[in-house]
This record gives structure tokens, sequence and C-alpha cells, in this order.
């Protein structure tokens, strides 16, 4: 099953862009100082970016205002947590403000960060695609108890 596939199968997708080039992927690796682990990467060529349910922005674009670079740039500015400068953050959960939990790949794991958490983040030993599934999960349970 490719990637794009895989994807679907754990989460509701409302819109998947075309895949990003290398040399994009090359230009945001440089523009960060770190470097793609293959997992994000492989991501990455299969779409830049996607929304799941109730248009939540899963994997954020490499560009743009709202994209992994300028958000990158924008936290690492914001947040003096030394740990975000060997980061790629790349999505988020939508909720907005101190209840936002962002997921990124820092050493080449994939973690959870919240804003409330200040500078503490949590290795998660799964992978993006069991992540997903979680935040499906999560959303099929809100639908549910709204019904």
């Amino acid at each position: 099953m490719d990637a794009a596939s895989k994807i679907r199968s754990v989460m509701k997708v409302e819109k998947m862009a075309p895949p990003a080039t290398p040399e994009l992927i090359a230009e945001v690796e440089q523009g960060l100082s770190v470097a793609f682990p293959n997992w994000l990467r492989e991501i990455y060529l299969t779409c830049d970016g996607f929304t799941g349910p109730t248009g939540v922005r899963y994997v954020w674009p490499l560009n743009g205002d709202q994209g992994v670079l300028r958000c990158n740039h924008f936290l690492r500015e914001d947040w003096q947590c030394d740990w975000l400068r060997r980061a790629i953050i790349f999505s988020d959960n939508g909720l907005g403000g101190s209840i936002t939990v962002h997921w990124g790949a820092l050493d080449g794991r994939l973690i959870e960060w919240c804003y409330g958490d200040a500078d503490e983040y949590k290795i998660l030993d799964l992978s993006l695609f069991d992540l997903w599934a979680r935040e499906q999960a999560i959303w099929d349970d809100v639908l549910k108890r709204a019904t």
C-alpha cells in the first residue's frame, strides 16, 4: 500500500496536496538547518500537506504563511526552547491557544508538544500512521457524542 492510501486508511482526508519535490524538501531542510528523517520525507514526497477531519491540517505544507518553514521560524523566535532548533514541527491538532498540540520530528523521533508544556515534550513510541489513527478515533468519538 502506498503512503497516500495508508494515510487515507487511518484518517478521513478532506484534501491532500500534490507531492513536494525533493528540491523543496532540501530547501526547507537548509532553511531550518535540520534534515528530515526518512519517515517524514516519505510523507512529503507523497503530499505537501493534508487536512483531516474538520479541516485540521495534519501535515502542514512546506512553504507559505502557515508552512513548515515559516511556522518553525516563528516557534523558534517565540518559544525559547533549545530543542526547537533541532526539531521540525510539521503539524498541530488545530485547537488553538495553550491547548494546541504540535507534532514534530526531533533527532529523528516523533514528538508531541503543547504550548502549555513550556519546554517539555513527549517522545511518541508510535508511527505517524498510528498517531493519525488515534486522532481520527478522537474526532469520531466527538462526532458520536454530538449526535
